[in-house]
């Protein structure tokens, strides 16, 4: 049995007045845009269970069915009243049916309703009247016709801007909603799907949306996680947040320009690469949010908490990567301060002491123990244990070695500035290192050290010739810093007060250079460098560049003798 519209229209007249049209005639232009409508429309449907939608738009009006719940007499109360729905004060539905609905008047002056026993139109807003009746036929349970029928709405632009609308909807109109899985919309001037497939994906949910638009067809894959929103100790909702991922979902991508999700999208850019939605109290024409609302002050952050959690079953599922971190609020003037700082400051006590950072060899690192290398060259050369032992942390670890100045500039400015990661140059390597340390190295790496200096003058250089016009170049800290392993595996420093050479290359030739390759056999043999470390190519280049040179025995003899001979003329003087 239908509900009594009649008495539903008296208590309505009572309820808003007689008089009431030429007020209510003002929520058709709620809205900055008039088609903001599809959306209610939408989010009703939702609200119904409905999985499908239909949308048809011919010359003279707007057609919608869904196939989700029925109407009741409840129902019929909310479309015909103002905030008058049995969702006002549950968080967990999407629209309030009296506000929401009246955005369809500026389009029309008097929608019909066909839902299960329900067949009526809406007179002056509120007015609910009798309708013929109309079968919706299977699947659909619900269809709302919206005529073209206000004076001042010219029929043909009605068409052509609800068209445009729906052509430009979007696959992540569907992404948070939880029912409806099928939108389609037809026109003489347009048609196309969106579909919306979900499955479970470790912790989180996989959203599926696809679009399918003439003969194109295009498809985003999210991961989307959740965390449960309680008012005064009962379950409301959710907050939920969607990370974009590729297809085989192997790895997440950032979208930038997002917009806070009320299950629909606001005119609120939080810049997050992500996208987060909530039960928000928003505005009547709900394109907006109060930032100082406590409710919403609570929504943000339960975010928080939800972001940081997301990050570690991101980091269980194997998804936690470094286009991950470059998701998140990390530009600090963007979430010093606002709505959404809450988050900016609970990732950040996150990154800081939970180990969430990508490390190079697929491990993770805290913020306040990890490294930045300037160079993957840094990296390479120094394994976890060396720098463990140069800069005396026990558990201290490279960041990933994808964090570079020119891929990456913007993480690596919030990690060195905000998380306040060391980032080890070649200078602060420099700085660090000790006789012992070299000492406890290989020979291979060794080599590799020199290698490296090779490529960093600056670490080993003379200081420069001095001019009147500008400072000289300061000499290289490493110069006096014993970085020569002889071949007894003793390390000394590569020049003597006088300037001259500490140690000399191993001869060319292989007879020396195998005997050098021994253990000196008395005090007076000089200082070798270790001739393994001279059979690489750069190594040697090195070495020379330094200024160390092979031991010549006649000119030593020389120097000898001549050093004898004076040493015996000051003895005959005394």
């Amino acid at each position: 049995m239908p509900s009594d519209y009649e008495q539903i229209t008296r208590d309505n007249i009572e309820e808003y007045g007689k008089g009431s049209e030429r007020y209510l005639a003002r929520l058709g232009d709620l809205y900055p845009n008039k088609t903001h409508f599809i959306f209610e429309l939408l989010q009703n449907a939702e609200d119904a269970n409905a999985s499908k939608v239909r949308f048809i738009v011919s010359q003279d009006k707007l057609e919608m069915m869904h196939d989700g719940r029925t109407f009741t007499t409840q129902d019929v109360k909310g479309v015909c009243g103002i905030g008058e729905s049995q969702k006002a004060d549950d968080l967990t539905k999407i629209g309030r049916f009296g506000i929401g609905f009246k955005s369809v008047y500026a389009y029309t002056n008097s929608p019909e309703i066909h839902s299960g026993k329900e067949h009526f139109r809406i007179c002056a807003f509120v007015r609910p009247h009798h309708a013929t009746c109309r079968n919706v036929g299977a699947p659909w349970t619900t269809l709302f016709v919206f005529p073209f029928d206000k004076d001042e709405s010219d029929q043909r632009n009605a068409c052509r801007e609800i068209s445009e609308c729906l052509s430009k909807l979007n696959t992540r109109t569907l992404l948070f909603l939880r029912r409806i899985m099928k939108v389609e919309y037809m026109s003489s001037e347009t048609s196309g799907i969106f579909l919306r497939r979900e499955s479970k994906h470790g912790a989180a949910r996989k959203i599926e949306l696809i679009e399918k638009k003439d003969e194109d067809e295009t498809k985003e894959t999210w991961i989307v996680f959740e965390r449960v929103v309680r008012k005064g100790g009962d379950r409301v909702g959710f907050v939920e947040l969607g990370f974009r991922a590729n297809d085989e979902v192997t790895k997440i991508e950032s979208e930038r320009d997002t917009s806070l999700v009320v299950y629909f999208p606001t005119e609120i850019l939080t810049r997050l690469g992500f996208c987060i939605q909530g039960p928000y109290r928003t505005t009547l024409a709900r394109d907006n949010v109060s930032k100082g609302d406590p409710w919403n002050k609570k929504l943000v952050t339960e975010t928080a908490e939800l972001t940081v959690d997301a990050l570690r079953q991101l980091k269980a599922m194997g998804l936690l990567t470094i286009p991950v971190l470059e998701t998140l609020p990390i530009n600090a003037d963007d979430f010093r301060e606002g709505m959404f700082n809450p988050i900016f400051t609970r990732v950040k006590e996150a990154l800081l002491d939970e180990d969430l950072l990508p490390a190079d060899g697929g491990s993770f690192v805290a913020g306040r123990r990890a490294m930045l290398a300037r160079g993957a060259e840094l990296a390479k050369l120094l394994d976890h244990g060396q720098l463990r032992s140069l800069f005396g942390d026990d558990d201290v670890r490279w960041l990933s070695s994808n964090v570079t100045q020119d891929r990456t500039l913007e993480l690596r400015r919030y990690l060195t500035k905000e998380l306040e990661v060391v980032e080890v140059t070649p200078d602060v390597f420099a700085d660090h290192i000790t006789k012992d340390f070299l000492t406890d190295q290989s020979d291979e790496w060794t080599r590799d050290f020199y290698c490296f200096l090779a490529r960093h003058r600056a670490l080993w250089r003379p200081e420069g010739t001095r001019h009147p016009w500008r400072e000289p170049e300061p000499e290289g800290v490493l110069r006096n810093m014993a970085i020569l392993r002889l071949q007894d595996g003793s390390h000394v420093i590569p020049f003597r007060d006088d300037g001259e050479p500490a140690a000399y290359l191993p001869s060319t030739d292989d007879a020396e250079t195998r005997m050098t390759e021994r253990e000196p056999s008395n005090a007076t043999a000089p200082p070798i460098v270790r001739a393994v470390l001279t059979r690489h190519d750069e190594t040697l280049k090195f070495l020379k560049d330094l200024g160390l040179r092979e031991f010549d025995v006649v000119e030593e003899n020389s120097e000898r003798r001549v050093a004898e001979v004076q040493e015996r003329k000051r003895h005959s003087a005394r």
